[in-house]
């Protein structure tokens, strides 16, 4: 992957990390509710995936389902590459916003 930016026939493309970083962006100023919970709990894993790396803590107790649930998002996506997550989180966000 490509982590930069660079010019193809006088046009820009913006690096993996930019697109990323901008479909962050692009989450944090929206309004959440007009989306899935499945595809709200598959970004987080992902986002936790792309910026930390592989699940590093423990799983929250009962009744904490909420943190439960993003918790298993998060460790269903061990081993994923960085860069990967961002590609894929990068895809998500941009299908979520076609579909609305």
């Amino acid at each position: 992957k490509q982590w930069y930016q660079r010019r193809v026939r006088g046009h820009f493309i913006m690096s993996l990390l930019s697109q990323f970083e901008l479909s962050c962006k692009r989450v944090e100023q929206s309004d959440i509710t007009k989306f899935a919970v499945t595809d709200l709990v598959e970004l987080y894993g992902l986002y936790k995936q792309a910026t930390v790396g592989d699940c590093n803590t423990e799983r929250p107790k009962y009744p904490n389902f909420k943190g439960m649930t993003r918790w298993d998002s998060w460790k269903g996506k061990a081993g994923i590459e960085k860069d990967t997550a961002m590609e894929q989180y990068t895809n998500l966000v941009e299908t979520m916003f076609k579909a609305i």
